[in-house]
């Protein structure tokens, strides 16, 4: 009577239910019933914390996805503005396009999808670009191993990042040596970045990564 009174008194929680049955087994069946208790409680303990494995793991796949999908959009993008450009003036045109207006898009996209675009990378030629300390750790296990992506999860900050390779030969006309790079395109390039550090790269080589901020 008094364990019934105890148990209706403190609600009806499952965790005040596993109390209830806990003392009503242990006064039955003495130390079985107090085994069979903890057997029980230890799959119900086990459940829970599969559930939270797969909570956490249904919002990582979740996060990878959309950052992916939002990496891929934003690439096609700025792809399609700069051979516009290129097709419309050559790289110099194709350089004050940048300069002027990629910063631009990233923003009107980042509107557009509620969250923060942006480009980084150790080599920028936009020093907006240049990664953080913390970043310039993930850009080298991603060039090193050659991952194409990561997602890095703190408390309420999630952010993707997708790795960027020069993938296309007109890539060079302004990013590769001085053998791709024309003498008036590089002269644009020096009075547009005087810090630039974004040549001589070869196709295939890993640019930096795009970088989705949830």
């Amino acid at each position: 009577m008094v364990i019934f009174l105890v148990f209706w008194l403190t609600g009806p929680e499952p965790r005040n239910l596993f109390y209830y049955i806990f003392c009503t087994m242990t006064i039955t069946n003495g130390r079985l019933g107090f085994t069979l208790f903890i057997l029980i409680s230890l799959v119900i303990i086990s459940c829970e914390d599969t559930k939270n494995i797969n909570d956490d793991m249904k919002a990582e796949y979740n996060y990878q996805h959309i950052g992916d999908s939002l990496s891929i959009i934003s690439q096609q993008v700025l792809l399609r503005n700069v051979s516009r450009e290129l097709n419309a003036g050559g790289p110099t045109v194709a350089i004050d396009f940048c300069n002027l207006n990629a910063s631009g898009l990233m923003d009107s996209l980042s509107n557009l999808y509620g969250v923060t675009i942006s480009r980084i990378t150790t080599q920028p030629r936009n020093p907006g670009n240049m990664a953080s300390e913390s970043e310039v750790g993930i850009l080298a296990g991603m060039m090193n191993s050659r991952s194409s992506d990561t997602l890095v999860m703190g408390g309420e900050n999630v952010t993707y990042y997708k790795s960027i390779r020069l993938g296309m030969p007109t890539c060079l006309k302004c990013h590769g040596s001085t053998d791709d790079i024309e003498e008036s395109t590089l002269e644009i390039i020096k009075e547009r970045y005087p810090d630039d550090l974004a040549r001589n790269y070869q196709l295939g080589d890993f640019r930096g990564a795009w970088k989705i901020q949830f």
